[in-house]
């Protein structure tokens, strides 16, 4: 039985259905395994919806985004990146170490390989092609979406790239930035010092930023003026009602990111605003768990071996290491998307602001640079004139990829598919398409949060970046028609130096 079929299970019902499993392979060091659904010739709808892969791979990623795509009739493929067995552990990259296909494998050459295998696929069991191809991806599946886009351009019509990991090597740095700040702190915050820093947090920005009046998360945590400075304790004070200096410095360097120590330069930027609790607070421990270490090691494994400290990281000489041998096989951060867009793809980005795995400012990053904006300066601008190819939805109060977590309205149709024919505006992947089929770009998408009837609870419009979704100070905050689209301030950004960019 398939990994699609085991996921599917007896109780949701499908059209008849082709399942086809099989094996790619570049040589000996790869084996990439592929999994291609097409529907039955009357259900299906002309067109193929691929799917991402989450984590290092290693499996089939089914029910996350596949089932819905059959579910709405398309064909669908996925791959498990040539990693598997891989799993959070720390096996996943040991199997990687001298295995230099492998690492391609996992960072580009097995999404490509699906999509070729997908379409060959698909013209010999209908007898004609695709009419249009798109891709769907969050995490390491946006990093998937970011690949295709820039190695690939001619391979789909529309991509939607969801909290992108395509900065991975610097990405991954700041984990190991943050795992020596715990290491270093003594002791780490108390629960206590966490609800504080939360609640002066939201009681300097929360409803100030656009956002409503009671909201538990901020709207626009780039504007936020908070500083940890604020929570300072006064001489001979102590417990939870403030911070030490050696707190307030934790929270400063997790604001202002991670640096080459010699140089000043940054190398990946700080973390947003109302993220603390997850970022620094309580995502990390002194003694890991497997999973937890696999994210702290990562793919520095691959470059120094499987005895690798992150302890001892070098964020000067290790950093520029890293990056020389395996930053232009794993990163996808060419912002020249030129072909793709001459091919007449779109490409729709989205991100949660309570984001504790990739920074929400790496999508806000790469969104300017693709649409050239001026990073050498470090200068920031509103874009005048509206991308041709490129959308991008900041989410408010969403964690990553809608991990439990998310406080804000998370439910946009990405996932699942929503009750009646599926709505444009409401719907990401029905907005991909209807910009692709008849160029109707998508200026705001309402998001929901949903109660376990799945049915809104609230809602709220993401705005196209990087207008903010603001409250009108009138009507009901839980609906959408109590907000509106505007410009806002955006805040600072620093751009990394040029040479963390490539």
């Amino acid at each position: 039985m398939s990994p699609f079929q085991q996921a599917a299970g007896p109780s949701i019902s499908f059209p008849s259905l082709c399942v086809v499993v099989l094996t790619s392979s570049a040589g000996p060091d790869s084996s990439v395994t592929i999994e291609v659904v097409l529907p039955s010739q009357d259900a299906w709808n002309g067109k193929l919806l691929a799917t991402g892969n989450a984590n290092f791979g290693g499996s089939i990623s089914v029910d996350w985004l596949m089932l819905p795509a059959v579910a709405r009739h398309y064909a669908t493929a996925s791959t498990d990146m040539g990693t598997f067995p891989a799993s959070l552990l720390p096996a996943t990259f040991d199997a990687g170490i001298g295995h230099p296909e492998m690492v391609k494998d996992w960072a580009y050459r097995s999404t490509h390989d699906m999509t070729v295998v997908a379409k060959a696929l698909i013209e010999k069991y209908y007898g004609r092609r695709e009419s249009r191809a798109y891709f769907i991806g969050c995490s390491t599946g946006g990093g998937q979406a970011l690949t295709e886009a820039q190695r690939y351009p001619e391979d789909y019509d529309g991509i939607i790239a969801g909290a992108a990991s395509g900065d991975r090597t610097h990405d991954f740095a700041s984990y190991v930035q943050r795992f020596q700040q715990v290491q270093s702190m003594a002791p780490l915050f108390s629960k206590g010092k966490e609800a504080l820093i939360s609640k002066t947090l939201l009681a300097t920005c929360a409803g100030k930023d656009g956002g409503a009046p009671g909201d538990q998360f901020l709207n626009n945590p780039a504007a936020c003026e908070f500083k940890p400075s604020q929570l300072l304790c006064a001489r001979g004070q102590e417990g939870d009602s403030c911070l030490t200096r050696a707190e307030v410095k934790a929270l400063e360097t997790m604001y202002d990111g991670t640096r080459n120590p010699r140089t000043g330069e940054l190398i990946y930027p700080g973390w947003a605003k109302g993220t603390e609790s997850q970022v620094i607070l309580g995502q990390l421990e002194r003694t890991p768990t497997p999973s937890k270490t696999a994210t702290i090691d990562g793919l520095f494994r691959w470059v120094f071996g499987p005895q690798w400290d992150a302890r001892t990281f070098d964020f000067d000489q290790d950093m520029d290491k890293t990056d020389s041998e395996i930053g232009p096989i794993v990163n996808a951060v060419n912002p020249d998307l030129s072909a793709f867009a001459k091919h007449g793809g779109k490409l729709i980005m989205f991100h949660g602001w309570l984001d504790p795995v990739v920074n929400p400012y790496e999508s806000i990053l790469y969104f300017d640079r693709i649409n050239g904006l001026d990073q050498a300066s470090g200068a920031r601008k509103l874009l005048t004139t509206p991308s041709t190819f490129s959308r991008l939805f900041m989410a408010p109060g969403v964690n990553h990829c809608r991990n439990p977590g998310s406080l804000g309205p998370d439910f946009f149709g990405k996932d699942a598919m929503p009750d009646g024919p599926p709505n444009p505006q409401k719907d990401i992947v029905a907005a991909l398409d209807l910009w692709v089929e008849k160029g109707i770009a998508p200026n705001e998408i309402t998001a929901a949060k949903l109660g376990s009837d799945r049915k809104p609870q609230s809602e709220r419009p993401l705005c196209s970046y990087p207008k903010v979704a603001e409250y009108k100070g009138t009507g009901d905050p839980k609906s959408a028609s109590s907000f509106t689209c505007s410009e806002a301030p955006i805040g600072r950004i620093e751009f990394p130096a040029s040479k963390y960019l490539k």
